[in-house]
């Protein structure tokens, strides 16, 4: 079930927007007209989507833009004047939120909902496949202290010390990981 936000100072235009996203394919399109109502809205529920169009009536919403993209794998689609629309992405650079010069139409907003969905999801593949390497490389050193340990304490060459922990492995039915965790309670101080 995709989830939205739409923030913008007029109310018409919150509405306006919220029709195009719910046209997308998005069953919960929540609106606010400030910074902190979309701020405590996310304390409540995460979003896959905000659409900004400042300025909202308490800040502009480059600092909300930094925050939720900081906190959250939402997406962000930030609505601004043509003039400033460059600066804008330059200044948003650092934390991947798509920036749409006005004025717009229903299909060039549809087309940027699509891109940064798409966009979203790539990304967040990225981070699983991120993060599944780095729990590769802390498992790789816990092994390799428990090889370290029994090199050290029963004399053992790398390649015993690498067999023992296999072979121990394979009789107990466990991980590696587990047989390096248990062998460095016993061996170290």
């Amino acid at each position: 079930m995709l989830k939205a936000i739409v923030a913008a100072k007029n109310q018409n235009s919150c509405d306006a927007i919220a029709d195009i996203v719910t046209d997308c394919g998005f069953l919960t399109v929540k609106t606010a007209n400030t910074g902190l109502e979309v701020r405590e809205k996310f304390t409540y529920a995460d979003y896959e989507l905000m659409v900004l169009y400042p300025p909202l009536e308490d800040e502009f919403g480059l600092e909300l833009v930094a925050d939720i993209t900081k906190n959250s794998n939402t997406a962000v689609i930030m609505i601004t004047k043509n003039e400033i629309a460059e600066e804008i992405q330059q200044k948003l650079a650092f934390c991947g939120a798509f920036v749409l010069p006005r004025p717009i139409n229903k299909a060039m907003l549809t087309h940027a909902i699509r891109y940064v969905m798409i966009v979203r999801e790539q990304a967040m593949k990225l981070k699983a496949a991120n993060a599944e390497l780095l729990q590769k490389i802390n498992d790789l050193k816990l092994i390799d202290r428990a090889k370290c340990v029994l090199i050290e304490v029963l004399k053992l060459s790398e390649s015993q010390a690498h067999r023992y922990i296999q072979k121990q492995a394979m009789d107990q039915r466990l991980p590696q990981t587990e047989i390096a965790k248990n062998i460095l309670k016993t061996y170290e101080l």
